[in-house]
């Protein structure tokens, strides 16, 4: 199947900058763009994995919020029962197993309270967030960057030239980049970001 970055890659191969035959390098291309979305699936997951994770933290002070007035609640209710029982000097097992209900529902309420604070604030279950970068783009630089290296004979303006044109057919091929993109643009934002 002809693709985008066959005829800039066989130039480069023609004009004697790229050792090797072109199904090598198209094998190695193959590999590039494999790992670079690979790395790019890795960053996405632990920045989704960032945003989840600050989501479940203000979901935590939320409940925290709620349960705290709740314990707050019960403890009230449970000191207006003891005070009446206390005013009217008169005692009732059953309001009195009511306020020791109270009490121990106002415990569990605030114990949980603290708990979900925890939550809130443990550093830990942040995972490391990196900038809003596009994954794909920086991982494929790199890793073509990578390959250039490891592949280019001469390191001139014609090989760079050659570089830019294979990896922008390559991106094209990909759909990192539209139609009517300037020619060269494209590589040399990405090459000089990484």
């Amino acid at each position: 199947m002809a693709c985008a970055v066959d005829e800039p890659l066989k130039a480069a191969i023609d004009a004697g900058i790229l050792a090797g035959d072109e199904q090598d390098h198209r094998l190695s291309l193959a590999l590039i763009v494999a790992e670079a979305w690979g790395e790019a699936l890795i960053a996405k997951g632990e920045r989704d994995a960032r945003e989840a994770a600050k989501e479940r933290q203000a979901s935590a002070r939320k409940v925290a919020k709620a349960l705290d007035l709740l314990a707050l609640d019960l403890s009230d209710e449970a000191d207006a029962l003891a005070a009446l029982l206390e005013a009217t000097e008169t005692t009732d097992a059953d309001t009195d197993e009511m306020v020791a209900e109270r009490r121990r529902q106002a415990t569990l309420f605030a114990e949980t309270a603290r708990a979900a604070r925890r939550i809130a604030t443990e550093r830990e279950i942040v995972p490391k967030g990196g900038n809003r970068t596009d994954h794909l783009v920086r991982g494929y630089f790199t890793a073509f960057s990578a390959w250039w290296k490891d592949s280019v004979r001469p390191t001139n303006a014609d090989a760079i030239k050659a570089r830019d044109l294979i990896a922008e057919a390559l991106a094209f091929d990909l759909g990192l980049i539209a139609d009517g993109y300037p020619v060269g643009a494209f590589a040399r934002y990405g090459f000089k970001k990484i």
